[in-house]
């Protein structure tokens, strides 16, 4: 069951990063804006924003389902699967006929998950079980 303070950063970091992702893919790029920065900003949201919301729901769900695994392994978990799907399906792209690769969407990625870890480490921080790392039997 999650508690008051894991809700609150799931609705943070990964409704309000998911539904914003939606909101940019639906109608904010279709929107045009006349700005080469603002065009930008359009194309690699959704990666950097995807890998934030992604990343914080796999976390939270790890969290939950493995409360004795350390933090800082779910945390590493959950940001590698979130880049390796969106990076995945980056790659994809190459062999679909009407989408574009864009090495700035891969870097953008890992720029999400690593916000997503470093948001993760800071509102987590007072937890002891984030830095406990038990060595492997």
């Amino acid at each position: 069951m999650m508690h008051l303070r894991q809700w609150l950063y799931f609705l943070l970091f990964s409704v309000a990063p998911g539904l914003t992702y939606q909101a940019i893919q639906d109608q904010w790029r279709a929107a045009r804006t006349d700005s080469d920065f603002g065009a930008y900003l359009m194309g690699v949201a959704p990666n950097f924003l995807g890998a934030v919301s992604v990343a914080s729901a796999l976390f939270l769900i790890g969290m939950n389902r493995s409360p004795k695994t350390p933090r800082s392994r779910l945390m590493l978990i959950a940001a590698g699967i979130s880049m390796l799907g969106l990076w995945v399906w980056e790659a994809l792209q190459i062999f679909l006929p009407s989408a574009s690769f864009d090495w700035h969407d891969i870097a953008w990625t890992a720029m999400g998950a690593t916000l997503f870890m470093l948001v993760t480490r800071i509102w987590f921080r007072e937890e002891q079980r984030f830095d406990d790392v038990t060595p492997a039997s």
